[in-house]
């Protein structure tokens, strides 16, 4: 699989992440969440994988991804409970650009504010 592939792919999965989360605005545990979204989009060769220590790839994968929506302010990861925080302009946004891009951009002041301290819902 190439870069771009997986960038592509872990797109879609950072997606629905955000839809999987956003009835339960008092979050989901980490290891329901990532089930939820392995189920909702089956894993390639690649992200099958495990590492040397006995990890998945996929939760490796998943928990890198997910750093820029923690620093942006979308995603809250507290006591292992994952939770979305995004306001009214991030959902409208959310489907017209990469959601990696929207995360760095608003991390590095590229982007405007799309989170809020409310729920995703």
């Amino acid at each position: 699989m190439k870069f771009g592939e997986i960038q592509v792919r872990m797109d879609e999965r950072m997606r629905l992440l955000f839809e999987i989360l956003r009835p339960y605005p008092d979050g989901l545990p980490r290891d329901m969440a990532i089930e939820r979204l392995v189920k909702a989009m089956p894993l390639s060769e690649h992200e099958t994988g495990t590492y040397a220590s006995g990890g998945q790839r996929i939760v490796a994968l998943i928990a890198f991804a997910t750093a820029n929506f923690v620093k942006a302010g979308w995603l809250s990861k507290d006591h292992r409970m994952w939770r979305a925080k995004l306001n009214d302009t991030a959902r409208r946004r959310l489907p017209l650009q990469p959601v990696w891009w929207l995360a760095v951009g608003e991390t590095n002041g590229t982007a405007p504010p799309l989170a809020d301290t409310g729920s995703c819902g």
